[in-house]
């Protein structure tokens, strides 16, 4: 892995806030594309199902008070580096999450980036050899300083995954079976797992 220091060096090309990152959402479903250099049409299919999911969870989800609190908690000043693009699904479940936990304070600055713009920083945080996103890169707010990552899924989901991938799933198969998961679960797990790790990064 790089120095620590340099992570931030390897961000290439456009940088998104959440609220411009939402907008090319917007963007691109209104102009049936998708983001990075491939525009099959499965690809953005896929994108213009996540931005509906995507506004569904910004109009229903509602943060608990074990979330509100470790937000509150958080002393450290913090650089979120988020890897993502628009036509992965486990993004357009867990990007509105991440934003609205980087919107409740001010510690944490969340700068969002596209995958396919952005290798060198990507191959840094690689999931079992793949380019698996989202990835959510942390940073301190100012040394630079690794303090962790998370991602691209919540741990008991990345299990279910890894296990249809054993069984030789098909990847319809998986892709229904994971946001069929994300339905049921209703970030319940995502939550959890951020209350540990904001306690973790931000003392």
């Amino acid at each position: 892995m790089q120095n620590t220091q340099s992570l931030l060096s390897l961000v290439k090309g456009q940088t998104y806030s959440y609220a411009s990152f939402r907008a090319l959402q917007q963007e691109l479903f209104d102009a049936n594309k998708t983001s990075g250099p491939a525009q099959d049409e499965w690809l953005v299919a896929y994108s213009k199902a996540n931005w509906q999911r995507w506004q569904r969870i910004e109009e229903k989800f509602v943060p608990s008070e074990a979330l509100l609190e470790a937000v509150a908690a958080v002393k450290r000043p913090m650089t979120w580096v988020l890897i993502t693009e628009a036509w992965c699904g486990d993004a357009a479940q867990l990007t509105p999450f991440i934003g609205l936990v980087a919107s409740k304070t001010e510690a944490i600055d969340l700068t969002i980036v596209l995958r396919d713009e952005n290798l060198e920083l990507m191959d840094q945080f690689l999931t079992n050899g793949g380019r698996s996103i989202p990835m959510l890169v942390v940073l301190d707010g100012e040394t630079g300083e690794l303090i962790g990552k998370w991602g691209p899924r919540p741990a008991a989901l990345q299990t279910a995954v890894a296990e249809l991938k054993q069984a030789g799933a098909p990847k319809e198969e998986m892709i229904a079976k994971v946001q069929q998961w994300y339905a049921q679960d209703k970030l319940q797990n995502t939550e959890a797992e951020f209350v540990e790790k904001l306690n973790e990064w931000g003392s």
